[in-house]
């Protein structure tokens, strides 16, 4: 069976309305998905509250190391500060082209609300996504760097449903905040799915 390997930017909204059981179980599916990756494949790393703050400025080879240091950071996090989801958006974008885009990547994006930190216009943000999605390909207009994947934790699906319902594949948390194990399977299955063949 060929192993396809896989690019997976991990993004998670570490503002203040995240406090709680919320942001327990979220680290808790991103550590999971963090140790479910394979030697062959890379990831990257990117939280945001008031500013986007990527773990590191470039992909990473899954290895013991990078996957073991990625799991403490991210056991470490605490939620407070805004929303300056438009900055986390392009910046994890930028981070999934940081190896002049060679193969194809997932951003598999964890939030629990609309934007309030910089640009907050829905259509704006979307436009600057796209923008900044786009490959240096002239014969492929259509291409793009990454696959954006959003997951809403909580009440996302009433708070941030002008954002949510531009086309962006979406996975929605209702409230009440799902066990942890089922939000990790949620993600876990996005994260190993056959998005890459």
């Amino acid at each position: 069976e060929e192993i396809v390997v896989k690019d997976i930017i991990l993004v998670l909204d570490t503002s203040g309305s995240m406090a709680g059981q919320k942001i327990a179980q979220a680290k808790a599916a991103l550590q999971q998905v963090l140790q479910s990756l394979r030697p062959q494949d890379r990831f990257g790393l990117l939280t945001f509250a008031t500013e986007a703050r990527p773990f590191e400025d470039k992909l990473l080879a899954a290895n013991t190391t990078n996957v073991r240091r990625a799991t403490d950071y991210v056991g470490k996090l605490e939620a407070a500060g805004s929303t300056a989801l438009n900055d986390a958006l392009v910046q994890a974008v930028t981070l999934a082209d940081s190896d002049g885009g060679e193969r194809p990547a997932m951003i598999m994006f964890l939030t629990d609300g609309l934007p309030t930190q910089g640009e907050r216009d829905p259509e704006r943000i979307l436009k600057n996504v796209a923008k900044a999605n786009q490959t240096d390909n002239p014969d492929r207009p259509d291409e793009r760097l990454a696959r954006l994947f959003i997951f809403g934790v909580g009440g996302v699906k009433s708070n941030a449903a002008p954002l949510l319902e531009e086309g962006v594949p979406v996975s929605t948390m209702t409230d009440p905040v799902p066990h942890a194990l089922v939000l990790t399977a949620i993600v876990i299955g996005f994260a190993t799915s056959a998005l890459f063949l």
